[in-house]
């Protein structure tokens, strides 16, 4: 693969991933706030260290799903405890510039997720289901989880919502607390109640957690905890009417995983260049689609960037059986101008999937088909 196009692919993966990462963050860390190195340094430094330690970052948060989001605008702030149980995206502050949603429940339903059930179940993130379960939150009790983050902030300014039965109830985070001291002792998690609601205090404060009704948590890191703690109350400007208004009409709010964005600096050469906004919705059935759009401002930069786009497609789309990528998948994408934005859709069985990383990722190691 050419340099030029290795760099702009690892970008574009990345940018596929990234919220997907952040997601794991909250779900596997056990301290969240703290950066790895500042966990081996931790660790290096304590003579109380133990092998426990090493496997803190596989500790559990449950994860969560959706309430539609409300978006009407509202004349008088609603009170604090009335966020409790609404839809975790009202309470992203205006600062974020990528979110990212998953209806769990609706995941955990699809043919994918209970093929790849068990293989999940007895990975090494099978022992954050069973501390999950111990305390009294099983799978069936996940809903969704949204994940929110700058990535071009100086230091980590991320929000994690998690709604699942029970999560935001004392008596389960104080579970959870325990689960993570099991692993690492030095797990610094503080549970107390605050004005009507549970407040978690991690690692001093670098993180911090805050219930929002029985089923509802919401994790937050400390550059955004002010902007949080606003929303929790009514207060503030929700991304969804403010940063991340135009990207969310970029997809489909319907499907069970959907991520929408501002484009940032490291969009501004490859495929992406010129773009503003991103949103991409996953729909699951017998083929798994993906359908991304990229807004450009404007419909003829729109239209002269899908053409661009499509004759570099079809330029290569014949080198694709040479790389090993399914012949199905190829035929499946589809690069059109609508608007102001370009779309790309495709669509690929899990095999096809599987197949296509293989041959991807043997590409990038060896520089051409293998």
């Amino acid at each position: 693969m050419p340099e030029g196009a290795q760099a702009d692919y690892q970008r574009a993966v990345r940018r596929l991933l990234a919220p997907t990462a952040l997601s794991l963050v909250f779900v596997t860390a056990p301290g969240c706030g703290k950066k790895e190195e500042e966990k081996k340094d931790a660790a290096a430094k304590s003579a109380e260290a133990t092998p426990a330690a090493d496997a803190a970052k596989d500790a559990v948060v449950p994860e969560a799903t959706p309430t539609e989001p409300v978006v009407a605008e509202k004349e008088e702030p609603a009170p604090p405890a009335a966020a409790g149980d609404a839809a975790i995206l009202e309470l992203v502050p205006d600062a974020a510039k990528i979110v990212a949603v998953v209806s769990l429940s609706d995941l955990m339903g699809t043919a994918l997720y209970k093929g790849q059930a068990a293989t999940i179940e007895n990975s090494p993130f099978g022992k954050n289901i069973l501390a999950a379960r111990a305390c009294n939150l099983d799978l069936p009790t996940w809903k969704q989880v949204v994940v929110a983050s700058d990535p071009t902030a100086p230091t980590d300014a991320i929000m994690a919502g998690m709604a699942a039965t029970g999560v935001g109830t004392k008596e389960n985070i104080e579970c959870i607390a325990g689960k993570y001291r099991e692993e690492d002792p030095r797990a610094d998690w503080k549970v107390e109640e605050k004005d009507g609601r549970v407040v978690v205090t991690i690692d001093g404060g670098e993180m911090m957690a805050y219930s929002a009704g029985d089923d509802t948590l919401v994790m937050v890191s400390q550059p955004w905890d002010a902007a949080v703690l606003e929303r929790l109350k009514g207060e503030g400007t929700p991304a969804v009417t403010g940063s991340l208004k135009e990207p969310l009409t970029l997809v489909d709010r319907s499907k069970f995983v959907y991520v929408a964005g501002i484009a940032t600096p490291d969009m501004a050469t490859g495929p992406a260049a010129g773009a503003e906004h991103f949103g991409a919705s996953f729909d699951f059935g017998e083929r798994i689609a993906l359908n991304t759009a990229i807004s450009f401002g404007d419909p003829e930069k729109a239209k002269a960037k899908a053409t661009e786009l499509d004759t570099q497609f079809q330029g290569v789309k014949g080198m694709a059986a040479g790389f090993g990528i399914p012949q199905a998948l190829v035929d499946s994408v589809k690069i059109e101008a609508k608007d102001h934005t370009v779309t790309v859709a495709l669509s690929a069985t899990v095999e096809e999937i599987e197949q296509t990383v293989k041959a991807v990722m043997g590409a990038m190691f060896t520089g051409g088909p293998r």
